[in-house]
């Protein structure tokens, strides 16, 4: 029988290895993760967050394959000008994506994971969705809250 192999973010307690931020507001929101175990690139979007500091937090995260995130990593260190390459670098980063199925939560700023749930969501992006802290109703059913 083959072995199988969890990714970190499905592994309560993993604390998540962050390749480059692509956002935050005090702590991770927008991320590319590397799973430890097998070198898996996966794009993490926050759904949700709670409590006064905003440091329980909900993701959906999206397996990434290797070759758009090393050409995503290489274009992120290399010099440029335009102010609008970050944002259209990270646009076709996003396009490369599987859909997301898997929804977690994890505690910032360490990122450690607290609860993990297979489900396929739509890829946040949270400046536009996330109004209402609290209120998407992840939190419970990931039974962090």
């Amino acid at each position: 029988m083959p072995e199988t192999h969890l990714h970190d973010w499905l592994v309560t307690g993993a604390v998540l290895d962050v390749a480059f931020e692509l956002d935050a507001h005090n702590g991770v929101t927008d991320a590319i993760l590397r799973c430890r175990g097998c070198g898996q690139y996966g794009l993490l979007g926050l759904l949700d967050w709670a409590s006064p500091k905003l440091t329980c937090r909900v993701y959906a995260v999206a397996e990434l394959s290797a070759e758009p995130v090393a050409v995503f990593l290489r274009n992120m260190h290399s010099e440029f000008c335009d102010l609008t390459r970050k944002s259209a670098e990270h646009a076709a980063l996003c396009a490369t994506a599987e859909p997301a199925n898997v929804v977690i939560a994890a505690e910032v700023p360490a990122l450690a994971v607290l609860a993990s749930q297979q489900a396929r969501v739509r890829r946040p992006a949270w400046r536009e969705d996330l109004l209402r802290p609290g209120e998407s109703g992840w939190l419970q059913r990931l039974h962090v809250v």
